[in-house]
């Protein structure tokens, strides 16, 4: 018998890397025992968060037998008829906020036309004017919430649901934000090695909020209410969800 076979949970356990922050770990088909208890003795052990997908009633049935209804988890629920898979991976692509993108300030955009110009050996060359690096939708959104000094829940759908609420309004989380987007500054700071982005996220959001703050350009979040009737609706069930006509 091969000396690395893994052959109990704590063997698997000795192979796991150390993680900063546990892992969401989506579960298709979420009424399943065996699944169900190993998904949730990794979370005690601290490397998961669970996200379980499926029917609600099938799948709390199964959570009270096994005494785990009350552990935390996230329950997107599937009505019959509906494809677990597919719903398991539209939350990969879009719930959650893990989806990466790249943000950069002006300023910093504006000192990278001007870092080629006068450079011979930079005519005729494309460059990537990105961050270096990369930050989730979720990073981003902690950001704001630390710039305006308030802590709110983030709440995440999966993208074929907010396409089934309203297509004409998330049609950009369909056609950009619902996929990874990432383009490698490398090249620029190749040929201009002076030039670096400069100025971070939360500062570049403290500048902007700043600046419209004072020039009264923030609308009255209060006169909207469509988002607080998703996640309303959202944490009440699937078929709870609001379908806003165009």
């Amino acid at each position: 018998m091969d000396s690395n076979e893994l052959k109990s949970f704590e063997n698997i356990l000795e192979r796991v890397p150390h993680m900063s922050r546990p892992m969401r770990v989506i579960l298709a088909g979420s009424d399943g025992e065996n699944m169900l208890q190993g998904l949730f003795q990794a979370q005690k052990e601290g490397f998961v968060q669970p996200v379980l997908v499926g029917d609600r009633a099938r799948t709390m049935v199964q959570l009270e037998k096994l005494g785990l209804d009350k552990e935390p988890y996230t329950m997107v629920d599937t009505p019959p008829g509906h494809n677990v898979t597919q719903a398991a991976i539209d939350i990969i692509h879009c719930g959650d906020g893990d989806i990466l993108h790249q943000y950069m300030h002006t300023e910093d955009t504006a000192r990278g036309f001007v870092g080629v110009m006068g450079r011979q050996h930079c005519i005729g060359q494309i460059y990537n004017l990105t961050q270096t690096g990369f930050t989730t939708w979720a990073e981003y959104h902690r950001t704001a919430m630390r710039v305006l000094g308030r802590q709110v829940e983030m709440v995440g759908l999966p993208l074929a649901q907010l396409m089934e609420i309203d297509p004409q309004r998330f049609s950009l989380c369909y056609e950009i934000f619902g996929q990874h987007t990432y383009a490698s500054n490398e090249k620029l700071r190749r040929d201009v090695p002076e030039w670096q982005p400069q100025i971070t996220l939360e500062e570049g959001m403290r500048r902007v909020f700043g600046e419209m703050e004072q020039a009264g350009r923030i609308p009255d979040s209060s006169l909207e209410t469509w988002e607080d009737e998703i996640i309303a609706a959202a944490k009440r069930g699937y078929a709870a969800l609001p379908r806003f006509q165009a």
